[in-house]
């Protein structure tokens, strides 16, 4: 299995984030229109978290656009990894016993489309998460 992966759907964003050792999770408060999914996976000394978030959580970025407010798949890729540090991994706090964990790392990270059914399982997620990305002609808009 590759180290976790994120990924960042047009509307939503699949991130897999590798920790050490096993462990509980806590939350922070979510709008109420935004749906996270999550799968987390023990895996030897490492946590596997493989998270979906809307695009729309991503505020404060600026992604660039072509067209009439497509997402330019060409250059998108490079503020994915800061999108998924600043809006999800910087409040992902993970404990084992009462020890907090370090910080999840983002490994990768991608866009796909809102419409997008892999995220039913942990193995379908990671699956598409690693697998082909959009082609850059796709028509996809950034909210």
């Amino acid at each position: 299995m590759p180290d976790s992966s994120f990924l960042l759907r047009p509307a939503c964003l699949l991130a897999a984030v590798s920790l050490l050792t096993p462990c509980a999770g806590l939350a922070h408060d979510i709008p109420a229109d935004i749906t996270v999914q999550a799968f987390f996976k023990p895996n030897a000394n490492h946590l596997h978290l493989l998270v979906r978030v809307p695009l729309k959580a991503m505020r404060d970025v600026e992604f660039p656009l072509r067209g009439p407010g497509y997402l330019d798949l060409t250059r998108v890729g490079p503020f994915l990894p800061n999108a998924a540090t600043l809006w999800i991994s910087n409040f992902v706090d993970v404990y084992e016993d009462s020890a907090r964990l370090p910080k999840p790392r983002i490994t990768a990270s991608r866009i796909s489309l809102e419409s997008d059914r892999s995220f039913a399982t942990y193995n379908a997620a990671l699956a598409h998460l690693t697998g082909a990305s959009l082609p850059n002609d796709e028509n996809v808009y950034w909210d």
